[in-house]
C-alpha cells in the first residue's frame, strides 16, 4: 500500500515532497489548455487507439466546437460560459484528467526520484 511505503521511505535532504491539491478544477482549466493536452495525448497514442477514420485535426475541430457551445440556464436566463470547462459537460471529466496528466507529467516522468515509494 502506498501509505505504508511512504511511512517506510528514507528520503535524504535532496528529496522534495510534492502534493497536488486542486480547487475548482473545471473552471480553472482553460479550453485551450485542455485541447492542447488532448492533442498531445492523441498524437502520442495515435497508433494505439481507434480513431474511427478521423484525423487528429478533425477530432480537434469537433472538440473545439463542443467546447464553444457551453450554454447554461440560470434563473430562467441563458448564458454562454466563456472561461473554463463547463460543469456538467460530458467532456469535462476527460479533459480535466488529460490536463492534470500534463501538469503532473514532469513530476512522474522519472526526472525526479521517488525515494523508493
Amino acid at each position: 500500500m502506498f501509505l505504508d511505503r511512504l511511512r517506510n521511505a528514507q528520503p535524504n535532504d535532496a528529496y522534495v515532497m510534492e502534493s497536488f491539491d486542486v480547487t475548482a478544477l473545471y473552471t480553472n482549466v482553460s479550453n485551450d489548455s485542455a485541447m492542447q493536452a488532448i492533442r498531445e495525448l492523441l498524437i502520442l497514442h495515435e497508433g494505439a487507439i481507434t480513431m474511427y477514420g478521423f484525423s487528429v485535426e478533425q477530432l480537434m475541430t469537433l472538440l473545439k466546437e463542443c467546447l464553444n457551445c457551453s450554454i447554461f440556464r440560470w434563473p430562467g436566463k441563458h448564458y454562454a460560459q466563456i472561461r473554463g470547462l463547463a460543469m456538467g459537460q460530458r467532456l469535462a471529466p476527460t479533459l480535466a484528467v488529460a490536463f492534470m496528466s500534463k501538469v503532473e507529467a514532469p513530476a512522474t516522468s522519472g526526472h525526479y526520484s521517488t525515494a523508493g515509494i
